[in-house]
């Protein structure tokens, strides 16, 4: 099945340990059945030579050579995204990551819960929902995608109900929309609503970010991650209208 699929839904993925490589192959399975699992370097430079892909998920690690030196051939080389896995998101592992060419980057530890999240963000596919509705027809799946109103400053959730924000809470989703892939910083997010960039003005965009949380959940949904040491990012799709 995985060689019929479409190239542009076709995940890659380079980690050593075989244990975590196939509880990440399985977690991206979910969303797309078109995902070859590999253990070294070098089977990834035969592979590229073969087959294409959409995306390329690469452990910093690999038992074999660094995950930033096939990370940047593939950059150089190729026209394939790379994401990388880290052991810790420190501003020089994601500097290195982003040096080496990675379009993003996570940690070894949230990767399963965040992994699925940026993947469906850069390929543009559904995250698959294990809640559904279920009906005299039987199960209903929900709408993946997210609304933001710009008249009205409000939010429709996957399931139809409206979240009331306020103008900033507005801005600061918007700010999300238009930061994917990538997280929106903390800097960023400092600047665009005039906060200072010391403990009142984080804990005032921490304050936002609670609130809308807090709207959301009231729903019973989530939409808004932590990006560590990065800043926020959106969990589903959302669309502006």
């Amino acid at each position: 099945m995985a060689e019929n699929f479409p190239r542009r839904r076709r995940i890659l993925v380079v980690q050593s340990d075989e244990s975590k490589r196939n509880r990440i192959a399985e977690q991206l399975n979910r969303m797309i059945p078109a995902v070859r699992a590999i253990g070294s370097a070098a089977d990834c430079y035969k592979i590229l030579k073969q087959e294409a892909f959409a995306l390329a998920v690469i452990d910093e690690d690999l038992s074999d050579e660094s995950g930033y030196v096939l990370a940047r051939f593939i950059r150089m080389n190729t026209i394939v995204p790379v994401l990388m896995l880290i052991g810790e998101a420190t501003h020089e592992k994601r500097m290195a990551s982003y040096l080496a060419g990675a379009t993003a980057c996570v940690e070894r530890q949230y990767v399963l819960q965040e992994l699925p999240l940026l993947v469906s963000n850069i390929l543009d596919v559904e995250i698959s929902q294990p809640d559904t509705e279920t009906g005299t027809g039987g199960a209903v799946k929900k709408s993946s995608e997210w609304i933001l109103h710009r008249h009205g400053w409000a939010l429709t959730g996957t399931d139809g109900e409206k979240v009331r924000l306020t103008i900033n809470e507005y801005e600061l989703i918007a700010a999300l929309v238009n930061a994917k892939p990538e997280p929106a910083t903390r800097d960023e997010l400092l600047e665009r609503f005039g906060y200072n960039h010391d403990a009142r003005g984080n804990k005032a965009l921490e304050a936002m970010v609670h609130r809308i949380r807090q709207k959301v959940s009231a729903t019973g949904n989530e939409l808004i991650v932590t990006a560590h040491g990065v800043g926020w990012a959106l969990s589903a799709p959302v669309a502006v209208q």
